[in-house]
């Protein structure tokens, strides 16, 4: 894993320990050089049993070449405050899951 991408996950975890309520369409929290964050897309979930409920984005996070890009899902409560998030991974479709609200993208 890239250091830019390393520094990102470090900073979701410590958001996610502090309970931290950010705008996830603002992260990073703190700038870190080399590396764009986008919002692929959304859903909201309150009946999944192998899933938080809350709000879900799945995130897209490239260096600056293109040449590295990962997705990660991060979990959203009450108030914004974030709870929880995946592991990176290069198929953002295993990101995904079924929910009634369905999926908006961005």
């Amino acid at each position: 894993m890239r250091s830019a991408t390393r520094e990102f996950i470090t900073e979701l975890d410590t958001l996610i320990k502090n309970e931290r309520s950010v705008d996830v369409f603002e992260l990073p929290y703190d700038y870190i050089d080399n590396l764009n964050v986008s919002v692929i897309c959304s859903t909201y979930n309150s009946d999944c049993p192998t899933e938080f409920d809350g709000l879900h984005f799945i995130l897209q996070l490239v260096d600056v070449n293109g040449a590295d890009t990962v997705f990660c899902r991060v979990t959203c409560s009450d108030g914004g405050v974030l709870i929880a998030r995946t592991d990176l991974t290069k198929n953002m479709n295993e990101l995904l899951f079924k929910s009634a609200e369905g999926w908006i993208y961005f």
